[in-house]
């Protein structure tokens, strides 16, 4: 067997080479059998493009709130329509959409695999972080008499989550701080004080006290 041009074939001289083509390439095999006697005969093999594929940006979720991963598109280019399988299925909404809902509780990594319709397959991966939970305590329920004071929030006020953190009492109105994690609160009438903790990754969560 003699193969030519011999550009992107594994071998020239075997009866089945593999070809990679970056270009329309057509390929000449002759044959010669033992006594001399060949025959010819032609194969154009035409590349076709793969598709452009994004798993989208690297993201963080906090507990309890999912988020959008896959780009915008997942998929371009290439020969569509298009199938996605997206791995492992944990947390995600659907396996088979560009643009599943991800709620994993522990940090995990996405990988996207887009076919077209052509058979090209390409991969991508979107890494999603997993911030820990945190727990805000407002303190307990006191009596006060009119004109005494009490100190607000737990001990600590925050459990978890990713610290430093940043602290928001309302209403403001009778507290020594409204952004201090325990602040003196001498109100002059019953209130109901509503404490907001937004920690470093932007997660948040909240507590009351009478």
């Amino acid at each position: 067997y003699a193969w030519s041009p011999a550009t992107g074939l594994s071998s020239t001289t075997i009866s089945n080479p593999v070809a990679t083509v970056n270009a329309p390439t057509v390929y000449k095999v002759v044959v010669t059998d033992a006594i001399g006697c060949s025959d010819s005969n032609t194969v154009m093999l035409t590349p076709i493009p793969p598709p452009l594929v994004s798993a989208g940006a690297d993201q963080g979720t906090c507990p309890g709130q999912p988020v959008q991963i896959g780009g915008a598109p997942t998929a371009s280019a290439g020969s569509p329509p298009y199938t996605y399988v997206w791995s492992p299925a944990t947390g995600l909404s659907s396996t088979t959409v560009p643009n599943p809902i991800a709620s994993p509780t522990t940090t995990t990594s996405y990988v996207v695999a887009v076919t077209d319709i052509a058979g090209c397959v390409v991969r991508d991966t979107v890494v999603v972080t997993a911030y820990p939970p945190m727990t805000v305590n407002a303190g307990s329920p006191t009596n006060l008499c009119l004109g005494n004071n009490t100190v607000l929030g737990g001990v600590p006020t925050v459990v978890g989550g990713t610290g430093p953190y940043t602290y928001l009492w309302s209403p403001a109105s009778g507290l020594s701080s409204p952004t201090s994690p325990n602040p003196v609160a001498t109100p002059t009438v019953t209130t109901n004080y509503q404490l907001i903790v937004v920690d470093q990754t932007g997660c948040r969560d909240t507590a009351t006290v009478l």
